[in-house]
């Protein structure tokens, strides 16, 4: 719904999220297990947010507290990771 690669979603942290100008703020990313800054100009955007997404991100960042969060995490509450899943499944997601 939005054109995120799947790096940009996995390193969506709520201080990217927001909801008074119904914006995604694409700032970060995840690469090799690490979240860091995308690389380029292009890439640093800002996305809007539909009704439906906005409904799900609001379900999904009513349990965060702090702004660093990570959205989407494994089930120790870690940020995902694309690696994990290529080793997992044996495919890119």
């Amino acid at each position: 719904m939005t054109g995120m690669k799947s790096c940009e979603v996995h390193g969506l942290q709520l201080k990217h999220i927001d909801f008074d100008h119904r914006l995604i703020k694409v700032r970060q990313n995840m690469v090799n297990g690490e979240v860091t800054d995308v690389k380029t100009p292009k890439s640093r955007r800002d996305l809007p947010i539909n009704d439906i997404l906005s409904s799900s991100l609001e379900r999904i960042t009513a349990t965060l507290s702090e702004p660093d969060d990570c959205l989407f995490t494994n089930d120790a509450g870690e940020p995902l990771d694309i690696a994990i899943l290529e080793n997992k499944y044996g495919t890119r997601h």
